[in-house]
């Protein structure tokens, strides 16, 4: 074999020794999730050079993914993520939140209890950190023969400075019986204040010889900002006030 020829050949022989040295190398993703989710697969994850990973983001039930972070630079609240053809080490990383979306509607409201609407100061209570509806029974306790005396409630929602949260009350003032829409009232004041919905019905100046208790249901609406327990509201229905 010319010399020519042995160069050749040794050239080849070092090209392919060079891509298998290539293929052979490996880089190393380090995949971590924050409370309330996972990533798979996740810890130091060996890739090959030139080939690809897919990392799957699944957050925990009641939350959603928050952030994904992709060597320090956002890629979204994206559910999946692939590095492609991998030629250096890379880092994932996922952070989730708590889910602001309604944990029931009218039909399955939480019930607070009742407070009577005529006498006393009965008041229920409530904390809370995202949309939720609720039921309270007001009742009408009076004895009074001679006067009449309407029913009374007033609902308080105070809110966080950082997240708004808004306040609507439904009811028939006419019948007993639990209504979902329209809103009777509603207040919708800015994060940080206080959003209160009087309502009164029932009796005026004398006695209308029906028994007037009614069912109020009460949404209270995420409308902005976190939901974590730490950013809540606090609601409160008394009665005869």
């Amino acid at each position: 074999m010319a010399d020519g020829d042995f160069a050749a050949a040794a050239d080849k022989g070092s090209t392919v020794i060079a891509q298998r040295a290539k293929r052979s190398k490996q880089y190393t993703i380090t995949a971590s999730a924050g409370p309330n989710g996972s990533i798979t697969p996740s810890g130091a994850v060996m890739v090959a050079s030139g080939a690809s990973q897919t990392f799957v983001i699944k957050p925990d039930s009641g939350y959603h993914v928050a952030n994904v972070l992709v060597d320090g630079s956002s890629a979204g609240a994206v559910t999946s993520y692939r590095f492609t053809k991998v030629t250096a080490g890379h880092a994932i990383a996922a952070s989730f939140a708590i889910d602001c979306a309604p944990s029931n509607d009218c039909n399955s409201a939480r019930n607070l209890g009742s407070v009577s609407g005529d006498i006393g100061t009965d008041q229920l209570t409530f904390q809370g950190s995202t949309s939720e509806w609720f039921t309270v029974r007001v009742t009408e306790n009076s004895n009074t023969f001679f006067d009449g005396v309407p029913l009374k409630v007033i609902i308080t929602l105070l809110t966080p400075a950082l997240t708004n949260y808004d306040l609507y009350a439904y009811y028939d003032p006419l019948g007993d019986r639990v209504v979902c829409s329209p809103a009777s009232a509603s207040s919708t004041q800015q994060a940080g204040i206080s959003d209160i919905v009087s309502l009164a019905w029932g009796e005026g100046t004398a006695p209308n010889g029906v028994q007037d208790d009614r069912t109020i249901c009460i949404e209270v609406r995420h409308v902005s900002g976190p939901c974590t327990p730490s950013d809540g509201f606090a609601l409160s229905v008394q009665g005869n006030k």
